[in-house]
């Protein structure tokens, strides 16, 4: 079993995301598109809620 969550195991909008810098002081999430230089500041729940469904335990960002 994988005991790790893979920054590659996020999406948004469809799209394979990679986090660049939690805010969690304001709740916000800085990610940017996976192979891209386009970041967008986003709401954490979301990124929350993906990991609250999987199985994996830890983060490496």
């Amino acid at each position: 079993m994988n005991n790790f969550f893979k920054n590659t195991d996020l999406y948004y909008n469809n799209r394979s995301i990679e986090i660049v810098q939690l805010f969690p002081s304001f709740n916000l999430a800085k990610i940017k598109y996976s192979g891209t230089s386009e970041e967008i500041t986003v709401d954490i729940n979301f990124i929350d809620n993906q990991i609250s469904k999987e199985s994996y335990l830890t983060i490496k960002i």
